[in-house]
């Protein structure tokens, strides 16, 4: 199906990676590989170095992204009221069917409860 890979953070409930690996991607959760510790950072560069897109509840990978002002690693920030792992596979899904492209080249994805946001990276700066 995929040739988007997702690196899922430890905030994203853990049967997501089952669900998402049923429908053809390549999924790793940080539990999966018992990296409950690891910083964002750190997180950041296993995806940049896997070639995987981060799946987050957590903000500050925009930061991380800015910061480095790297292309890659794609992050989708989920921001959801309803954070089950239903509705989140759900919301993923909608993300995949209009913004896959985006995913491949570098991109931020903000998913709301109504609106989908989208950054292409690397982010600029913008003056004052």
């Amino acid at each position: 199906m995929g040739s988007v890979k997702f690196l899922i953070d430890m905030c994203i409930p853990n049967r997501c990676a089952k669900s998402i690996r049923e429908n053809g991607y390549d999924v790793i959760h940080l539990a999966e590989q018992e990296l409950y510790c690891i910083s964002d950072d750190q997180v950041h560069q296993k995806a940049k170095e896997e070639g995987r897109v981060i799946l987050t509840f957590d903000l500050d990978f925009s930061d991380i992204a800015a910061k480095r002002g790297s292309k890659l690693p794609s992050i989708i920030i989920f921001r959801l009221s309803n954070k089950k792992w239903e509705n989140i596979i759900f919301r993923l899904s909608l993300v995949l069917e209009q913004y896959c492209s985006e995913l491949i080249e570098g991109a931020i994805i903000s998913v709301g409860d109504k609106k989908i946001r989208l950054r292409k990276l690397p982010l600029t700066k913008t003056k004052n």
